[in-house]
């Protein structure tokens, strides 16, 4: 999977950042790293946690939550 959140405004407006990796939807508390970061979040480093709260496979509609933790230089 490949998810990019790109911030459209605030303090972070016009920084992204990319998470990939293995995210069986079943599993809880699946661990997926940012791999790739633009803007305020250049050179940062870090981890995603995914968890389902409902997947309907007939429809394939899902809610899921990601909370992420980012490591970056603020001074930059």
């Amino acid at each position: 999977m490949s998810l990019n959140f790109y911030f459209t405004s605030g303090k972070y407006s016009g920084s992204s950042l990319c998470i990939i990796g293995r995210n069986p939807i079943s599993s809880k508390n699946r661990e997926l790293p940012v791999v790739g970061r633009t803007g305020d979040f250049r050179m940062a480093r870090g981890c995603s946690i995914s968890n389902t709260y409902s997947y309907d496979a007939a429809t394939n509609y899902g809610l899921l939550e990601y909370t992420v933790y980012v490591a970056y230089n603020a001074d930059e």
